[in-house]
């Protein structure tokens, strides 16, 4: 080499061609180094990635190529963001709400230390169960479902007020949306909200109005000619020619004949719209509506809670990739994989949820939750006062011996609490609606004329080089060593 530059410095030529290799690898030195990373972004060790200030010491996988943002030394040097939280072991950074929500977060399980929840307070409309340990959202008060691991927000609901825009069941002790009664869902625990004699005399809610074809169920004005049956009797879609009605939940199919749900609308399954053109490659153009997200082949609308629950919502399954970094909802545990959710609920009922088995693990004496009970022969469960009501939850047919309504089984079947029997001896229901001139029991024997007092009395109506420059420096060195040999 120290001959080759002798004779650079002698000829003029060789000179200029060192000179510009030389000058190449300068710009090839800066080029490979100059990176810059934006406001809010770290920088890896190896100096050629940026990544959110979010993505370090998360604990969930390592985005730089060098594995440096999950370093252990680096971790505990970092200094976690203002709404996030430093678990114990100061290798992890979580939301600081995600603190004492009853799902660990933190790989040591930190975020849910009993001896700091207790002292912890519970953000805004967020609330500690009777454990004084988990804070759970006010609106599980009294909606049905055990959020709470100590189940107290489900305790005491006689007396509970409802939240703003939630109504009460009948049995006063349950809350739901003023827009799910009469719905066509049973929604309540003692099946109120349904009962026909509630619901012809209910008014229902502002913007809503009942089915064409009766005067039980309440539909949305923008269901009516809009091509899916919302009423039972289907009378909402009944003489509708000419009179397509597409409102702002809903948008017309492609080619504009007839209407349909913006849910349904690109949502894979075709067959919404007239010559299914509520589908296929007119979709990769479509927005989907709020809170839904698009599957990677850009076809495909599904609702964001969809991703990361376990099933294929997505036909291309891309909803089912990169799960390890979603965050469960209220009322959900993480499967031990961290690839999936399911509801806790479902815990320990003999039939597996999570993909790797983990919700039906460590469940020795753990059967249906507290007031459930399982079916004959089943492993699903079914709230107790459900047994032998009249109407069958386990499936079947009356005379099926697995049915919660098998005649053999209800015939000696104690009612509990305040249900007596009906007049055939198989049916319970609440004596507290006796006489109320709505029928509870199938032979009506509660409303029995004979029996009933003549005054009315109505039951409470409840709602993520090389460079050329250096190849070309490459080819310049070659050049210089051709000439000299």
């Amino acid at each position: 080499m120290r001959r080759i530059m002798g004779d650079a410095i002698r000829n003029p030529l060789l000179n200029m061609r060192l000179c510009l290799c030389l000058i190449l690898l300068t710009a090839a030195s800066v080029e490979m180094t100059d990176v810059q990373c934006k406001d809010g972004e770290f920088m890896c060790d190896n100096g050629e990635q940026c990544f959110s200030n979010h993505q370090k010491c998360d604990g969930y996988h390592n985005d730089c190529n060098d594995k440096s943002d999950e370093d252990e030394k680096n971790c505990k040097d970092f200094v976690c963001n203002e709404d996030r939280y430093k678990c114990n072991d100061e290798k992890q950074c979580i939301y600081e709400h995600w603190k004492c929500d009853g799902d660990p977060n933190c790989n040591d399980h930190s975020d849910e230390s009993v001896d700091m929840c207790k002292n912890f307070k519970c953000r805004g409309d967020w609330f500690k169960c009777a454990d004084n340990v988990q804070c759970v959202h006010a609106t599980a008060k009294c909606d049905g479902h055990t959020d709470c691991d100590d189940k107290s927000d489900e305790t005491d609901c006689t007396n509970f007020a409802c939240k703003f825009g939630l109504v009460k069941c009948a049995d006063n002790t349950q809350c739901i949306g003023t827009d799910q009664k009469c719905d066509g869902e049973k929604h309540c625990a003692d099946k109120s909200d349904e009962k026909p004699g509630i619901c012809q005399q209910h008014a229902c809610t502002h913007g809503y109005e009942k089915c064409p074809g009766n005067n039980v169920q309440c539909i949305s004005p923008t269901d009516k000619c809009n091509g899916h049956k919302d009423c039972k009797d289907e009378s909402d879609e009944q003489n509708c020619e000419n009179k397509w009605n597409c409102a702002s939940d809903m948008d017309n199919c492609f080619g504009g004949n007839g209407c349909v749900l913006k849910k349904l609308k690109c949502d894979g399954v075709p067959g919404d719209c007239v010559g299914n053109k509520d589908e296929g490659d007119d979709c990769t153009s479509y927005q989907c509506m709020t809170g839904w997200i698009k599957c990677e082949d850009n076809k495909q609308c599904i609702p964001s809670y969809h991703k990361c629950n376990g099933r294929d919502d997505c036909n291309d399954k891309s909803d089912e990739q990169n799960c390890d970094e979603m965050k469960c909802i209220a009322g959900k545990m993480r499967c031990d994989d961290k690839k999936q959710c399911v509801w806790r609920d479902y815990r320990c009922d003999d039939r597996k949820q999570c993909d790797d088995g983990s919700d039906e693990k460590h469940c020795d004496g753990i059967g249906c939750k507290t007031g459930w009970v399982k079916c004959n022969n089943s492993n699903v469960c079914i709230r107790e006062e459900w047994k032998c009501d009249g109407e069958q939850d386990c499936g079947g047919e009356f005379d099926d011996k697995t049915d919660d309504e098998a005649q053999d089984m209800c015939k000696t079947y104690t009612c509990m609490g305040d249900f007596i029997k009906c007049l055939d001896d198989y049916q319970c229901f609440d004596k507290n609606k006796r006489c109320d001139k709505i029928d509870d029991c199938l032979d009506k024997s509660d409303e029995n004329t004979d029996t009933c007092p003549k005054t009315e009395k109505r039951a409470g109506a409840s709602f993520l080089h090389v460079p050329v420059m250096l190849m070309t420096c490459l080819v310049a060195m070659t050049s210089l060593v051709t000439l000299r040999m």
